[in-house]
Formats: structure tokens, C-alpha cells, sequence
């Protein structure tokens, strides 16, 4: 059964994996260069409860994840 759960930092493997598939793959970021998990820790440490990180999790494995973030620090 699939479980959407706010992540945690043993996540990021998983999150890491989709998101670079994403850049390698698709045009849904404007990044262009793969992400280590250690880059995307330090994005995941910027988010908080105010800003979460959602992750879909079935049979122990990410399947999907969502994030939101403030649209500008202004």
C-alpha cells in the first residue's frame, strides 16, 4: 500500500534518484547538472514544517516526492 508521509533524511536517496531522473529526462526543472544525495541534503535541511517535504513510499521504496518553498525571500 502506497504511504505519503512526511520525508526523512533516509529519503534522500530515493528523492535524489527521481529528481535526477527528472533532469535528465524531462524539462520539469531548470537544473542541468545531477545532484549528489549530499546536495540534496542541504536543500532538505532548508525545508522545515513550515515549507515540508512529502515523499510516497511503498514497500519501503520512494516512489514519488513534493516539496513546497517560499516563492521569494522578499
Amino acid at each position: 500500500m502506497l504511504e505519503i508521509r512526511r520525508a526523512m533524511l533516509a529519503d534522500l536517496p530515493g528523492i535524489t534518484e527521481i529528481y535526477n531522473d527528472a533532469i535528465l529526462k524531462t524539462v520539469a526543472t531548470f537544473d542541468t547538472e545531477t545532484k549528489t544525495v549530499e546536495d540534496r541534503r542541504a536543500w532538505f535541511e532548508h525545508h522545515g514544517t513550515k515549507y515540508p517535504v512529502l515523499v510516497a513510499v511503498e514497500d519501503g521504496i520512494v516512489k514519488g516526492w513534493a516539496s513546497i518553498s517560499a516563492w521569494s525571500d522578499r
